[in-house]
């Protein structure tokens, strides 16, 4: 796992970067093979191509046997790894749920003129300009923009929870 993070052998850890660090952090917790793998954070630090490897590697380390959770703000990091996301807030689950479920009830985008009033639920400024989330009533899956949905739960916690209840 050092190799394939191109981490060398026989280095003293204090006198590593922080990414290399977190490198062997990273080796040593996906080494170890434990049921339950709590990660905080996991892709701070970690240049663009050592993300890749520790995506690669955290998915060749899924199984049905192994829970992998995963605490992070770096949403776009990990979003293909992705199966339930819970987002707390101050202590409060404002959401649990499958991505699956997610993406059958609401549809995300970027657009200046966001739907109609009656199936918009968020709007709000993103990197790409004005986001939104509204109900789907095509009924067809899409992609899950996960920093809008993050937002839209704090700032309408009790919209986004009738939603799935």
């Amino acid at each position: 796992m050092l190799d394939s993070l191109d981490v060398g052998y026989g280095q003293k850890t204090g006198r590593l970067s922080y990414g290399q660090k977190k490198k062997v952090m990273i080796a040593f917790a996906l080494a170890c093979n434990t049921r339950y793998l709590f990660l905080d954070e996991p892709t701070n630090g970690l240049d663009i191509p050592s993300k890749a490897t520790f995506r690669s590697m955290l998915a060749s380390a899924f199984d049905e046997e192994r829970i992998i959770l995963i605490s992070t703000h770096q949403v776009r990091d990990l979003q293909s790894l992705i199966d339930n996301i819970l987002i707390l807030d101050q202590g409060r689950i404002l959401l649990n749920q499958s991505i699956e479920k997610v993406a059958e009830k609401l549809t995300f985008g970027h657009s200046s003129i966001p739907p109609a009033p009656a199936e918009l639920i968020y709007a709000g400024n993103g990197e790409l300009g004005q986001v939104y989330m509204a109900h789907n009533t095509q009924g067809e899956a899409g992609h899950v923009d996960l920093e809008t949905l993050f937002n839209a739960a704090v700032s309408s916690p009790g919209k986004i929870n009738s939603l799935f209840n």
